[in-house]
């Protein structure tokens, strides 16, 4: 099942677009599939994408592999002190550009 569309849906439209569903929603899944189209530090199969929905809209196309995309994990941030998440914040921020 190509779930690719949805990346028209975060892309396309000119809106900030906030995530919040239930738990086992998909909403990992998206923001995964979604840094794996716009990385371009990543390695994936090329064919990947090439041969699924998101690869017939032009627009689309121009979004592909052409971004820095930096992961921050905000459920790690469980320190009671806001110097101590600031600290795990630029951290998470460093390791992104390993």
């Amino acid at each position: 099942m190509d779930k690719t569309e949805i990346l028209s849906k975060f892309l396309e439209d000119n809106y900030t677009d906030i995530i919040i569903k239930p738990p086992n929603y998909g909403k990992s899944f998206s923001l995964n599939l979604l840094r794996y189209f716009l990385s371009n530090n990543l390695t994936i199969n090329n064919t990947f994408f090439e041969s699924k929905k998101a690869f017939t809209s032009s627009s689309l196309k121009s979004f592909y592999s052409n971004y820095k995309v930096i992961i921050l994990n905000l459920s790690e941030l469980e320190s009671a002190s806001f110097e101590t998440n600031l600290d795990l914040l630029r951290e998470q921020i460093l390791s992104n550009y390993d």
